[in-house]
């Protein structure tokens, strides 16, 4: 899990876990503890590295909580490579 309660897991069938971790990163900001009503900030950034032209992969965003009346938030993501 990565800090903030941020991660990625892929919708892609090509994508293992070791290789969205290395295309797709999250920088949370003050998202470490979020209080009810509060935001926090998550910068993504997609990085694809030496793949096919246009490559398109997709992967869900996963928010956790420890709320114990809240859900897990799945926002998709889609990173493209063109050259």
């Amino acid at each position: 899990m990565a800090a903030g309660g941020v991660e990625f897991v892929s919708t892609s069938t090509n994508l293992t876990p070791t290789q969205v971790r290395a295309k797709f990163s999250a920088a949370p900001v003050g998202c470490t503890n979020v209080a009810p009503g509060k935001n926090c900030q998550v910068t993504i950034s997609f990085s694809p590295g030496s793949v096919a032209v246009n490559a398109t992969y997709r992967v869900n965003l996963v928010i956790n909580s420890n709320a114990s009346n809240s859900r897990i938030s799945n926002i998709a993501v889609t990173g493209t490579q063109t050259r």
